[in-house]
């Protein structure tokens, strides 16, 4: 078995010179808990070393426990970059991120890398392929392990929905919604958030499968959260869209879920059915994991 950075090196295309040459500036945006504060330096000293252009770097620490949507939103507020990212104080990013990112990031559409998770003492991945996320009927998100082969993979692949460890858009669209939804709470669920938010107006969220960020997955919360308060959350923001109370709202929910049925059903098959899977880098990992990032 290769190692899945070896892999992945192997499929990454070469950037082009417009993609090298693009002074766009990115904001990245991280907002830091407690917990978190020991691992931003090794974070912002992967953002740099990794990027081809300029790259503004925003973060602020939670010391008010005032939560994560509020510090996103008042980080935004100061951003000065062309595109905003967040992303978690617990991250690395694969070479090249920024040019990527920025050649697949039009107008109305949300950005996102693979993710792989994070071994903190080595920094490095742990060869772990994570891409596409599904939403389950009680509005979770939920991983599909074994989704689609890598050399099968196009170099942007739509997602039904994603974590809220790493992604990006124009600032121009974020500030079109207001920044993130601080009636939904402190924590939790801002990949679906942003995921609604995108396809149910008519945008779109993508992977950039050339991508990766390397997140540090958590057995326990560093911060606290009662889990009913949390599904609550999560069954308000499908009563928004269920109801077509979301802003700008153009699409339904049922209209989402049926986009992706046949997409899932057909590359799931295959990977079952293709023994080229990432199942041959990919160790003791289970078929789908439910999230709540």
């Amino acid at each position: 078995k290769k190692p899945l950075d070896e892999i992945r090196a192997f499929y990454r295309p070469l950037l082009t010179e417009k993609e090298k040459n693009n002074k766009d500036v990115i904001s990245v945006i991280i907002p830091v808990c407690k917990a978190d504060e020991q691992y931003l330096d090794r974070t912002v000293e992967s953002l740099y070393k990794n990027a081809v252009g300029k790259v503004q770097v925003l973060s602020a620490l939670d010391k008010n426990n005032e939560g994560l949507r509020v510090l996103v939103n008042r980080l935004a507020k100061e951003a000065t970059g062309k595109y905003i990212m967040k992303l978690d104080a617990h991250c690395a990013m694969s070479p090249e991120w920024d040019a990527r990112f920025k050649a697949s990031c039009g107008p109305e559409m949300i950005v996102k890398p693979m993710l792989d998770t994070l071994n903190l003492k080595t920094w490095r991945g742990v060869g772990r392929d994570m891409g596409f996320i599904t939403v389950t009927p009680e509005m979770r998100n939920q991983h599909l392990f074994q989704w689609k082969p890598l050399e099968r993979r196009q170099l942007e692949e739509e997602t039904l929905s994603m974590l809220g460890c790493c992604f990006m858009m124009e600032k121009a669209y974020f500030d079109r919604f207001g920044g993130c939804d601080e009636s939904l709470g402190k924590w939790g669920a801002l990949g679906l958030e942003w995921a609604l938010n995108t396809w149910l107006t008519g945008g779109k969220l993508i992977i950039r499968t050339d991508s990766v960020c390397y997140h540090y997955f958590r057995l326990d919360r560093p911060f606290e959260i009662d889990d009913n308060v949390l599904n609550e959350k999560f069954k308000s923001l499908g009563l928004k869209w269920r109801s077509g109370l979301g802003k700008g709202q153009t699409k339904s929910l049922p209209w989402l879920f049926e986009k992706f049925a046949d997409y899932l059903d057909a590359n799931i098959r295959l990977a079952q059915r293709d023994q080229r899977t990432s199942a041959r880098y990919v160790a003791d990992e289970p078929s789908n994991t439910n999230v709540s990032a």
